[in-house]
């Protein structure tokens, strides 16, 4: 069941995909629409089924709060369907929803199949606030009418028994008979400026509005404040530049979800050779950000940048010095890197070290950085001696080859809370994962081939995740074919054969820089650049182990070469939030 080369700048993409959308114009009640597609054996479904929405406050178990009237043989066709759903004004008071469908056929009386997983209400019919009414002595579907011509509670209104201006009031703020009014023929007058923020309860008054909502996002409400609540419209990929200053910046783009809840994300200033660092302010990264340069290397020596959260919520960054061919480690003193940083070398041993970085958080707080030794054609892990990576740390060869091998690597936190590592096999012209059994990646290290046909280019531009169920989902690109793969391993070794799909085939070349990550609902989801439109491309899977056709978007190619450099999160409003050059 489903539901509908350089460039100069770092762009970032917030998206959703909604549920439905409404068009406000006149009063619509309470009822949505719902579209869906129904399969059967595998199949898009045809006939009549009865249908049962239920709402839930939470995505897995809790109580039903409230199941909408039945939906008897509604018509399906080709596996589409389209029904009007009614659960009333009282199911929606601002907090989240969730929408559990139930189905059976027709012809059929017996119990209902309940489909999974349920669905997020992001757009939902809440609105409790009409704009005018011409005719409402008290309305069932709102809380204030600004306008009304005949009233017994309105703004503005002509007669009304309360009213702010009324020709005709009991009470009014300014009318030409009151009883009791502020400004009146018949009543005292209050002195002006008499009354102003200082004189205002709050938990009575609603301050002024201060502020409006940024392109791309729709007014939910106010706080007592006065500032206003802005929401995403659902739908509409929100697309920012983040940085484009006179310096080519953006290449080697790493994000992640700090422990505020907001994006942070690390990327090289090309001119500079620099490393920097920008929070976003809010979850869409819109608007200004905050901006800071946390490695000021010499011109051009500064590549192969990762970022991670550490245990105390503070990014930590991994990345490579051209001149000097060593690894390098930054411990960022604050959530935005703006003090408190610190920056050690890690791996400086006389070989052309670092590249590819990777870093990730052990469970204990210490990071471990995996990387490619030019050099000798190896695979190396550096596991830190503390959070900020000083103290003695132990480094070791992870996979000796004799091929070369390291290309690309990706290093993540298994299930059992060890390193895994997924990386080119460049002599093989292959996939292949690492299996640490302990945090130093020492000893009885497993090693496996993923994705291997004798002559065939993989193995390009990998990344790297854990699956809901613990088990290693890897994408990477097939340089001969120009198409973006995924293997899904059989087990967390990788140990046996991986179900390896192609994810998108189109006649462009597309796969490369690409990145993936989990949904909230344990979908797998990939940004990567279609090299041939030079634009950024996004795909959901239909399934956790992306085997079924893939949901593909085009989300940004408004300028020439983007898509460089992906880097994707989930954020905590579920959504998933791309940064890229």
């Amino acid at each position: 069941m489903s539901t509908p080369g350089m460039q100069n700048g770092l762009w970032l993409i917030a998206a959703s995909w909604l549920l439905g959308q409404s068009a406000m114009a006149v009063d619509l009640g309470s009822a949505f629409s719902y579209q869906g597609r129904l399969d059967e054996a595998g199949q898009p479904a045809t006939g009549l089924f009865d249908l049962q929405f239920c709402l839930y406050e939470q995505l897995t178990g809790g109580g039903v709060l409230q199941c909408a009237p039945d939906q008897s043989d509604v018509p399906v066709e080709d596996g589409l369907f389209a029904v009007a759903v009614d659960f009333g004004d009282a199911a929606f008071a601002g907090q989240a929803r969730y929408l559990e469908l139930r189905v059976r056929a027709g012809a059929s009386s017996g119990a209902y199949t309940t489909l999974s997983p349920r669905q997020l209400l992001r757009a939902v019919p809440e609105a409790l606030r009409s704009r005018r009414a011409e005719l409402a002595t008290s309305a069932a579907h709102a809380t204030t009418a600004d306008s009304a011509t005949l009233a017994a509670t309105a703004t503005t209104a002509t007669s009304a028994t309360h009213a702010s201006q009324a020709d005709t009031a009991t009470t009014a703020a300014s009318a030409d008979q009151a009883t009791t009014a502020l400004h009146a023929n018949t009543a005292d007058t209050v002195p002006a400026g008499a009354i102003g923020l200082a004189q205002i309860d709050r938990n009575e008054v609603q301050s002024r509005i201060s502020s409006s909502c940024a392109p791309g996002e729709y007014f939910r409400g106010v706080n007592v404040d006065g500032s206003v609540l802005c929401e995403p419209v659902p739908g509409i990929p929100r697309i920012t530049l983040v940085d484009d200053p006179a310096n080519a910046v953006g290449r080697f783009s790493a994000m992640a979800i700090g422990a505020d809840g907001l994006p942070v994300i690390a990327y090289r200033d090309h001119t500079a050779g620099a490393v920097k660092v920008a929070k976003c302010h809010n979850a869409a990264c819109s608007g200004s950000s905050t901006i800071n340069t946390v490695a000021d290397e010499a011109a051009d020596v500064a590549e192969y940048i990762s970022l991670a959260i550490g245990n105390d919520g503070l990014p930590v960054i991994s990345h490579r010095n051209v001149s000097q061919q060593s690894v390098l480690v930054t411990k960022c003193g604050n959530a935005d890197c703006s003090s408190g940083n610190s920056t050690v070398t890690i791996d400086d041993n006389g070989n052309d070290l670092g590249y590819y970085t990777s870093i990730a958080v052990l469970p204990d707080g210490r990071p471990v950085v995996a990387y490619l030794d030019g050099t000798a054609g190896t695979l190396k892990m550096v596991r830190c001696g503390s959070a900020r990576c000083t103290g003695a740390s132990s480094t070791n060869v992870v996979d000796a080859g004799p091929n070369n091998v390291g290309e690309y690597v990706r290093v993540a936190i298994g299930a059992d809370g060890f390193p895994v590592l997924a990386y080119r096999d460049g002599t093989l012209g292959a996939l292949k994962f690492a299996r640490c059994v302990n945090n130093e990646c020492v000893g009885a290290t497993v090693r496996n081939l993923v994705d291997h046909v004798a002559g065939l280019g993989l193995g390009y531009f990998v990344s790297l995740a854990i699956g809901a169920d613990g088990i290693p989902i890897i994408s990477h690109y097939h340089f001969s074919a120009g198409q973006l793969r995924v293997a899904k391993c059989a087990n967390a070794s990788c140990g046996s054969t991986a179900k390896v799909t192609v994810v998108d085939a189109s006649p462009n070349l597309v796969g490369q820089e690409s990145a993936i990550a989990i949904g909230v609902d344990g979908i797998p989801i990939l940004s990567y650049r279609d090299l041939s439109r030079s634009a950024l491309k996004v795909a959901r899977c239909s399934d956790a182990d992306c085997t079924e056709p893939a949901q593909i978007s085009t989300v940004d190619d408004s300028v020439h070469g983007l898509g460089a450099n992906s880097s994707i999160a989930i954020g905590l409003d579920g959504l998933p939030i791309i940064s890229y050059a």
